[in-house]
């Protein structure tokens, strides 16, 4: 759904939840790709 472009808050009411809630998950993927990046540098 983000990645089509889809807001915080549009997410929220599509899957019924609070978008705080989405916020939160978001910034926990987005951590875990920053990660995952930088142990992919040599």
């Amino acid at each position: 759904m983000a990645a089509s472009g889809m807001t915080n808050k549009h997410i929220a009411n599509n899957l019924d939840m609070n978008e705080a809630r989405i916020k939160m998950h978001m910034r926990t993927i987005c951590r875990k790709l920053e990660h995952a990046i930088v142990r992919m540098r040599p």
